[in-house]
């Protein structure tokens, strides 16, 4: 191999260009591209994902038929709350800490949302789509799917969810609740209540 080639300026910068661009396509890719933690939950009815940027938000909303967003982060709020107006789709927003530990009062509203079939499909997301989202969708799991607590609880931590115990404890606490109220709709039941 001739050594006096990597001498030469022009070799190593292009050598550079050659790194800089296998190393910074897959960063650019994850980063910019990639739909952050998005997943079908139960077709036509649930999706969830991370803070979405405009465009893809305006591409899940077209490709899934998306009819409202349920945020549970003020991670790009404005920009959100323009392309659910320019396309129609409704949006509630009700923060929740990054923990997922707070008040009742988001899961609860979520839960309303997500009772009426007029809001279907929905789209819950918060930040990085793992916390707060999953623990969104464990109780809707529990309390729509019929899932067990631990079931829904190991898919939230399978997603990337760090499985906080209090966070654990609030999500059982509310689904406990609500199942014993019978606020949430059932299939068995007669008749169906509302929150």
């Amino acid at each position: 191999m001739n050594l006096q080639l990597f001498r030469k300026p022009s070799v190593w910068i292009a050598l550079a260009l050659f790194v800089g661009v296998a190393v910074g396509a897959p960063v650019t890719y994850h980063k910019l591209l990639r739909w952050k933690k998005f997943r079908v939950v139960e077709q036509d009815i649930l999706y969830r994902s991370g803070s979405l940027r405009p465009w893809q938000l305006r591409k899940a909303i077209d490709r899934y038929d998306i009819k409202t967003v349920y945020s549970l982060t003020h991670t790009r709020h404005l920009e959100e709350q323009e392309v659910c107006d320019e396309k129609g789709v409704k949006r509630y927003f009700c923060y929740l800490p990054g923990d997922g530990v707070g008040s009742d009062d988001p899961y609860l509203r979520f839960l309303e949302v997500i009772e009426d079939p007029r809001n279907h499909p929905v789209l819950v997301h918060c930040s990085a789509g793992v916390q707060r989202t999953g623990g969104a969708v464990a109780l809707y799991r529990i309390l729509f799917n019929g899932w067990e607590a631990d079931a829904a609880i190991e898919e939230m931590i399978d997603l990337g969810n760090k499985g906080r115990q209090t966070q654990i404890e609030q999500i059982k606490r509310i689904a406990e609740r609500l199942r014993t109220s019978r606020l949430v709709h059932q299939d068995d039941s007669p008749e169906r209540e509302t929150y």
